[in-house]
């Protein structure tokens, strides 16, 4: 006779299979399954676990919730197990349905916490939590990806694309949820409390997912081109909002740690410099910035038809997209001196700026590209500029060029 899960609790002598044979007949009552494991200690837990475990692939959808359920129970509290249940677990990140994958998911999680490498067992089967239509499955999913990136972030690689194309089909979401804003019940207080709070959500996990993206491509900057199809197309996604620029901002930081991994997405940055969102086209410029110290030429000839978009830059009320702005000019102006002549006077009007970086970065290029338009500014600068460092920058452009006449 089958004994229901509690009465097991307390035996000292009960054989693993029976906590097992309790689950398929009292499926529903598999919390207390959970916490009878729980309330076993060392081998006893470890044998019991395991039989559990192998009901996550029992035939009837009831029993295999009620296993994952009890699993999750358990590792709430100790979530140490065998390599073993740890794989089956995340072999159920792809089951059918919802509720198992969710409480698999969570189970999984919570060893992956404790064991970081466990984690690694999930990374073919996480896609499937990485679902921005179920918001629990996906918040369980990042947290697992977080674990990998930390851990592992050679496994961690290949989850880059799903995770970028949650990204944009989270902002879908969020679009489709603004859509709606002019119904009528829409506009109730409790209408837009939920709207309030989901957007806050969506947010939040639109902000793990980049999380996740930069620590991986930080720690292995030379998988960007493996992952750059999907990483240009969410650059190129407007629908993803302010996370493109900070996505630009990671290939910024890829170049100051591996410029070669990075140079290969030169013509991806360059057609985000006349992008109708001024933070993304700082982000852009400030990482072609980056790039240019050791692809001068490569990133010159890449702007070289953006250079509008730059001299609009000049005039961004942010300080940060100013610099950004004057600082690739200033490269492109020292390796292609005739495509900066469109910014000559924007790069003028910048050597008044009140930030001195913009200025430093306006003579340089002037020093290359506008000599001739631009000497008398130059030679203003180089005596009445109230940051000794510009006035230096000016004299020596002016020395340099001087000596080549």
């Amino acid at each position: 006779m089958t004994e229901r899960p509690e009465q097991l609790r307390d035996r000292a002598t009960v054989a693993p299979e029976a906590v097992a044979g309790s689950l398929e007949a009292f499926p529903r009552e598999a919390g207390v399954v959970g916490e009878t494991l729980r309330s076993f200690e060392g081998e006893r837990r470890s044998a019991a676990v395991a039989a559990v475990a192998a009901r996550l692939t029992d035939d009837d959808v009831i029993v295999r919730r009620g296993a994952a359920l009890a699993l999750r129970t358990c590792f709430e509290v100790h979530p140490e197990t065998d390599p073993a249940v740890a794989t089956e677990l995340a072999r159920s990140l792809a089951d059918d349905d919802h509720v198992v994958r969710k409480h698999a998911g969570t189970a999984l999680r919570d060893v992956a916490v404790q064991d970081p490498e466990t984690a690694d067992a999930a990374v073919d089967s996480l896609p499937e939590l990485l679902d921005p239509a179920s918001p629990d499955l996906l918040s369980v999913g990042l947290d697992i990806a977080a674990v990998v990136a930390e851990s592992d972030p050679d496994a961690a690689v290949p989850l880059v694309p799903p995770l970028l194309d949650a990204l944009d089909a989270l902002a879908d979401s969020a679009a489709g949820q603004s859509g709606g804003s002019d119904d009528v019940t829409a506009r109730s207080p409790a209408a837009r409390e939920f709207r309030r709070r989901q957007a806050t959500e969506l947010g939040r996990q639109r902000d793990r997912i980049v999380g996740v993206v930069n620590e991986t491509l930080g720690a292995r900057p030379e998988a960007v081109s493996s992952v750059r199809p999907a990483l240009v197309d969410a650059l190129r996604s407007e629908s993803v909002g302010v996370a493109r620029a900070t996505l630009a901002e990671t290939l910024g930081q890829v170049a100051e740690s591996d410029p070669a991994a990075a140079a290969g997405t030169t013509d991806d940055l360059a057609a985000l410099l006349d992008d109708a969102d001024a933070a993304v086209a700082t982000s852009a410029a400030w990482a072609l910035g980056i790039l240019a110290d050791t692809h001068g030429q490569r990133v010159a000839d890449a702007v070289a038809a953006d250079v509008d978009a730059l001299a609009a830059l000049l005039d961004a009320e942010a300080p940060g997209a100013r610099v950004a702005s004057a600082t690739l000019l200033a490269y492109v102006a020292e390796n292609r001196p005739d495509a900066v002549d469109p910014a000559i006077d924007s790069l003028v009007a910048a050597l008044d700026d009140a930030n001195p970086d913009v200025r430093a970065s306006a003579v340089l290029a002037l020093g290359d590209a506008g000599t001739e338009r631009a000497l008398a500014d130059l030679r203003t600068v180089a005596t009445d500029d109230p940051d000794e460092r510009v006035q230096t920058t000016a004299q020596t452009v002016l020395g340099r060029i001087a000596a080549d006449e």
